[in-house]
């Protein structure tokens, strides 16, 4: 009998099977890179999270790896970071 989890392993409260998991999360991930501005927004979300659990240098980390490419290639997205200041 297959137990069900996550796709990061822990159990699941949906009660699908890894291998349901695997598929949602690797469609998820299409999906975002389909949908730059909303992969953009939810890196944004992610800095903010780290900024209010201090974790200063992680947060610059994580903008110089997610946000400032899309950032380079799109000034809107460049203007939404300046929002952040």
């Amino acid at each position: 009998m297959q137990l069900p989890c996550s796709p990061w392993g822990y159990p699941s409260f949906q009660n699908r099977t890894c291998q349901q998991n695997r598929a949602i999360r690797y469609c998820c991930l299409q999906i975002l890179e389909q949908q730059h501005e909303l992969s953009f927004h939810m890196q944004q979300q992610r800095l903010i999270e780290l900024i209010r659990q201090g974790r200063t240098e992680e947060a610059l980390e994580h903008a110089q790896e997610y946000l400032a490419p899309p950032g380079e290639d799109d000034p809107a997205f460049l203007e939404e970071l300046g929002k952040l200041c």
